[in-house]
């Protein structure tokens, strides 16, 4: 009842000062209000709460209602790693080849039997070194490394830059893989290569270089006549199919198995 009173009193005293039209109840600008079809009307009013926005306008972001969200920048596809050069073209080899074997004391033995050196390399078909893959000369200078007569006379006296100890008995080889590179990360093309094994248990006296072949087709005095000293090799294929080539014709290295993985 007392509210009612005030109210009035209030509503009159704004007539009698100011005239009916300007005391009539305006609404509060920061309401939401109802139109008659149902759609909600924003807030009048340009201040920090309020503004019109034109429909689908969004805003600026600015006090508007709204905000333009940014576009993110595009992200550059990684750069893809440079593909290694083909060694003379065509189509690279791929995967790996992968290589078990067994030795067998040679005989008639050498000298410092059942220790020897060895070293396992990688040549084209014409005999021409693409990469050395296991050896134990001994050591890369030392005095049973020149005895592996074929590995040193293609890798030009340098062991490849390879090392390891006298090997001190016969058995189970230490398997062996290869990437299907050169020595300098060059990968080779499809096809046909040899995988050479040589050892010596004795002291060789001639030279590869006054024959100019590795090619056991022939053997050579000095070397493949000196008893405790083998070599041997092997055909593989590097195509796209894996492929398995298994060999025992050889008294030294048996049970021979090299395994090309794409």
């Amino acid at each position: 009842m007392a509210y009612s009173q005030r109210f009035l009193k209030t509503s009159l005293s704004c007539v009698l000062l100011f005239g009916l039209s300007a005391c009539a109840e305006k609404p509060d600008p920061y309401v939401r209000r109802t139109v008659s079809d149902g759609q909600n009307v924003e807030p009048e009013g340009n201040g920090e709460f309020g503004g019109t926005n034109p429909p689908g306008s969004g805003g600026t972001g600015s006090g508007n209602g709204g905000g333009t969200m940014p576009t993110p920048s595009p992200t550059a596809p990684p750069t893809p790693s440079p593909t290694p050069p083909v060694l003379g073209g065509g189509s690279p080899a791929t995967g790996s080849v992968s290589l078990t074997y067994t030795t067998v004391a040679p005989s008639p033995g050498g000298r410092y039997t059942p220790r020897h050196v060895q070293a396992i390399f990688v040549t084209d078909m014409n005999d021409r070194l693409i990469r050395s893959i296991s050896a134990a000369p001994g050591n890369a200078n030392g005095p049973a490394a020149p005895h592996l007569k074929r590995w040193r006379f293609l890798t030009n006296g340098t062991a490849d830059g390879l090392s390891g100890a006298t090997l001190p008995a016969y058995g189970a080889g230490t398997p062996v893989t290869w990437d299907l590179k050169t020595k300098d990360g060059t990968i080779v093309p499809q096809g046909n290569y040899k995988i050479w094994f040589e050892l010596s248990e004795a002291n060789t006296t001639a030279s590869i270089g006054a024959n100019g072949s590795i090619s056991t087709a022939t053997p050579i005095t000095g070397i493949d006549t000196v008893a405790g000293y083998r070599a041997h090799s092997i055909v593989i294929t590097l195509g796209p199919q894996s492929s398995t080539k298994t060999d025992n014709s050889n008294p030294v290295w048996s049970n021979i198995s090299v395994t090309h993985t794409p």
